[in-house]
């Protein structure tokens, strides 16, 4: 009898605890408050557009040459990553570096550039070691991380209007 008096026990035990548990509500508190818009664009991938209109000659190397302050480029950038450089042309069009133009017709100017940590210096040199002749240039340096870049193998990066849509760039 006391087997079964147990039992029972047991079964109106379990029964009060799972009907206690099952009729437990919670209430939807208030809807926060929305969160500030964040930027358009790609965090792994940022751009910035410089105007240079102080040019260095470096006369041992024959060349015009000006450095560009790029905080967004970074050791990991520069390690793993890619940078893009584009002139902007006298018809408004953005135009990839390295670059080629013909003066004459035997004497061409090369637009180049290379970049360290924080830094993209732009080089300009006539093929036959004159002076080049420089003016205001204006340029769109793209700095890409290395994880964008595994993501976009099929893009034409020598195509700022590609790399642009591609990255959803801003500027």
């Amino acid at each position: 009898m006391k087997t079964i008096l147990k039992t029972i026990t047991a079964i109106i035990l379990t029964t009060s605890l799972f009907l206690t548990i099952a009729s437990c509500k919670k209430e939807a508190g208030p809807a926060g408050a929305d969160g500030t818009n964040g930027t358009n664009g790609n965090a792994n991938v940022k751009s910035q557009t410089d105007t240079v209109t102080t040019w260095t000659w470096d006369a041992a190397g024959s060349y015009k040459y000006s450095n560009i302050s790029v905080p967004n480029l970074t050791a990991d950038i520069v390690a793993n990553g890619a940078v893009l450089v584009y002139l902007k042309t006298t018809s408004g069009t953005w135009a990839p570096l390295a670059r080629t133009i013909a003066l004459t017709a035997s004497t061409s100017m090369n637009q180049r550039f290379v970049y360290t940590t924080g830094n993209v210096q732009i080089i300009i040199q006539n093929s036959d070691l004159s002076q080049p002749t420089v003016s205001s240039l204006t340029f769109k340096i793209v700095c890409i991380a290395g994880s964008a870049m595994a993501k976009q193998k099929d893009v034409d990066f020598r195509n700022y209007t590609a790399v642009k849509e591609t990255f959803s760039l801003v500027n």
